[in-house]
This record gives structure tokens, C-alpha cells and sequence, in this order.
């Protein structure tokens, strides 16, 4: 009865779309390589903020270097592809240089064509992050964070004056020292320190040493010194961050065709965020991505889903019809594994090529082996009731001294 009572309610279907996991773990955290200085640009719209007309500006491009985390943020006055791709190439690409990546989430104006033809024209790699998984662009998420805390600080009541904030807030960004590099953003881009109004009002202005060959020299040494500190410095803070987030994960254990339920947090027009299920109708997992990704495919209509979804978005999904109940028959007994049915029209992945024996004669002896005459041993017939019997007893368990099933 324990054990008849336990699997009908994992197997209840609304329960399992509506309900968190009580004891869910992340998986583990998984650091970006180091690139060198505006190698990968990370980039993200915030926004829609207080506009004093429609053709003001409502939103904010950030768009920040992975390694020196020098920041550079636009107002714009929509997420569209157009002032997307015009601030690339005016204001990024022709002042920086090309980079070899973008890191963007899967925003409109960041799929669109226009931004497609750009990245092409300059040979950019444009890397998208899996749907409602910000942490794979973390970077300019932690921008965002804290340029929004120093406006809400210095913003006016009427909330319009934010254009005119950016600029000292970038300032500010670029002459603050980081805490996992320990160097300032403008330090590593230019080798030396930005000149504040202190520094030119008190400071004596140094002369540049006569001999300007020495002098380029040393710039260029402290720079190359600053940077290979960073890196090194940036390679101890990815450890010891690993280190802490990786107390409470575990590895996925997802395979294909695994029943799966997807978290999906949009809410539809119209209903309450308070009662609705976070978790969408059941998928199977078609194939197995990199970095605990998967591609899914709905069990009810096989439709794929375009972008690949992180393991932290997946819980194991139970089927209700899979369930014994009470007085059933052995034709009723499920003969297959709940979790590793095979839906309608699966796309079998390819195999791995260490997988296929490509010695011919193995291969002729396991046809001829299919194909001969096999007889059915009656004694070998499985009592689908014993096995369900042996089933309830090696998952019984001890309540109070007594035996519950």
C-alpha cells in the first residue's frame, strides 16, 4: 500500500507541473576561457526606462569586454536590429577593431538578419545563451546590476534625467579597480591609470623621457605585465567561485528519451504569474548538447525546440499512465521503464562511431543469428504479477518496526 500510494502521487501530472523540487541541485558551474582584451564582446539591452516623449530613448546597450571588463553603454530608443547593428559598426567594431565573438541572449534584435549580415561581414562569431539561462552571459548581467544601482541612486523623481548619468557612470566603471582582476578596466586598455581632476590640479605633469623609444618600451612592458597579472589573477577568482558554487551541484543524469518537464516562467496575457505553473507539458530529450545541454522534442507532436535548454531548467517527468493501480491485470502492467518510453516518431540520434563494429564477419554472424528460427520456452514466461510483487518488496521500507509497501 506504501509503495501503490508513493507512485501514485509522483505519477499525479499537475502536481508535478505546478510544484518546485523540494531538493533540487544545480549543476556545476562551468567558467568561460580567457580571451585577450576585446577578443569577446558581451552584450545586452536593459530597459524600457522612464521616456519624456516617444522618440526619447527608453532603453540601454551595454556591451562589455570579457577580460578587462571595459564597458560601454548606448541609449537607444527601441531592441531593434537596426540601432543594434549601426552601434557595432560605428561605435564598437571601427574603434576597437573586430573581435573574434559576441556573447548575446536570444533577443529579437540580437537573431535578427541585419545583425547576422554584420557579424558575417566582419567574421564575428555570435554565441547565444540557452533560453532563460542569464548565466551564461553573465557578464554583462553583472554590468546591469550595478549600472542600474547608480541610477537608481542619482536618477531625479521623474526618472528622465538617466541619459545624462551614463557618462559619469562609465567613468566610473573604467577607473575602479576590479576584484577579481585587482586592476582597473583603463589600466589594462591604456597602461596606465586614468588622470583624475586631483591628479592634473596637484600632481606635477611627467615629461616624457627624451629617449621616446625607451619610453614606448616601458609602457609597453607594464602593460604586458598588468595583463598577464590579470590573467592570472582572473584564473584564481574562476577557481575559488567554482570552488563555493560547486558545493551544492551535482552532474545531470538526463539521458535520451528521458521524459522530461521544461521550466518556463512566461506568463500568458491575461493570467496571474501567483497560479501559474511554472513547469510546461511533458518533452523527451532528443540529443545531448555541451555544457549540460539538451535539445527537446514535445512528446505529444515530436515538434523540436530551436534553442538548446541548460540541465537547471529540467526535472524528471513521471508519467500518470504508468502507474499500477489497484486490481490491475498483467496486461496492464507497464513492460517498458516509465522514464525511457520511446514517443511517437523519435528521431533516433546518430551513433558514435566507437559503437559500430565494422568488421563485416561479426556482423553476418549476429544476421544470421537474427534471422534463424527461435522457439518460445513457455517456462521462461515472466508472472508480470510476481514481478510486480518482487518490485514492491525491494522498494518497501521500515515505518515505526513494521514493513510498509
Amino acid at each position: 500500500m506504501y509503495q501503490a500510494v508513493a507512485d501514485n502521487i509522483r505519477g499525479c501530472d499537475m502536481c508535478q507541473r505546478a510544484k518546485q523540487p523540494a531538493h533540487a541541485k544545480r549543476v556545476p558551474l562551468t567558467n568561460m576561457p580567457i580571451q585577450d582584451t576585446f577578443s569577446r564582446w558581451h552584450i545586452d539591452i536593459i530597459g524600457p526606462f522612464q521616456a519624456l516623449t516617444k522618440e526619447s530613448y527608453r532603453y540601454i546597450l551595454i556591451i562589455v569586454d570579457s577580460f578587462s571588463k571595459w564597458t560601454e553603454a548606448f541609449p537607444v530608443r527601441s531592441e531593434s536590429a537596426e540601432e543594434i547593428s549601426k552601434i557595432l559598426h560605428r561605435e564598437i567594431f571601427s574603434r576597437y577593431g573586430t573581435c573574434h565573438s559576441l556573447v548575446t541572449d536570444r533577443g529579437q534584435g540580437f537573431a535578427s538578419k541585419l545583425v547576422v549580415a554584420i557579424n558575417q561581414i566582419y567574421n564575428v562569431k555570435h554565441s547565444f545563451s540557452s533560453s532563460y539561462h542569464p548565466q551564461a552571459n553573465s557578464v554583462a548581467e553583472r554590468t546591469n546590476k550595478t549600472i542600474i544601482q547608480c541610477m537608481r541612486t542619482l536618477v531625479h523623481e521623474n526618472q528622465l534625467n538617466w541619459p545624462e548619468l551614463l557618462p559619469g557612470i562609465l567613468m566610473a566603471f573604467r577607473m575602479t579597480p576590479s576584484a577579481s582582476l585587482e586592476f582597473s578596466p583603463f589600466y589594462l586598455v591604456f597602461g596606465k591609470e586614468m588622470n583624475l581632476p586631483l591628479d592634473t590640479s596637484l600632481i606635477p605633469k611627467p615629461g616624457i623621457n627624451k629617449n621616446l623609444v625607451h619610453h614606448i618600451k616601458n609602457v609597453l612592458d607594464n602593460l604586458k605585465i598588468a595583463r598577464t597579472l590579470a590573467t592570472e589573477n582572473l584564473k584564481h577568482a574562476q577557481e575559488y567561485q567554482k570552488l563555493h558554487y560547486d558545493k551544492n551541484t551535482e552532474l545531470p543524469t538526463f539521458e535520451i528519451q528521458d521524459q522530461v518537464l521544461l521550466y518556463s516562467p512566461k506568463v500568458p496575457v491575461g493570467l496571474s504569474s501567483k497560479l501559474h505553473r511554472k513547469f510546461d507539458r511533458p518533452f523527451y530529450i532528443a540529443r545531448k548538447g555541451l555544457i549540460h545541454t539538451y535539445k527537446l522534442r514535445r512528446c505529444s507532436n515530436n515538434k523540436e525546440l530551436k534553442s538548446m535548454i541548460n540541465a537547471n531548467r529540467l526535472k524528471f517527468y513521471h508519467p500518470p499512465d504508468h502507474r499500477r493501480d489497484i486490481g490491475a491485470t498483467d496486461d496492464d502492467v507497464p513492460r517498458q521503464d516509465p522514464m525511457r518510453i520511446v514517443p511517437p516518431n523519435f528521431v533516433q540520434p546518430p551513433q558514435n562511431d566507437q559503437q559500430i563494429d565494422r568488421n563485416p564477419q561479426v556482423n553476418d554472424q549476429y544476421n544470421n543469428f537474427a534471422d534463424a528460427d527461435v522457439q518460445d520456452d513457455p517456462s521462461r514466461d515472466i508472472d508480470q504479477n510476481k514481478t510486480y510483487e518482487i518490485s514492491r518488496i525491494l522498494k518497501s521500507r521500515k515505518n515505526k518496526g513494521n514493513q510498509s509497501f
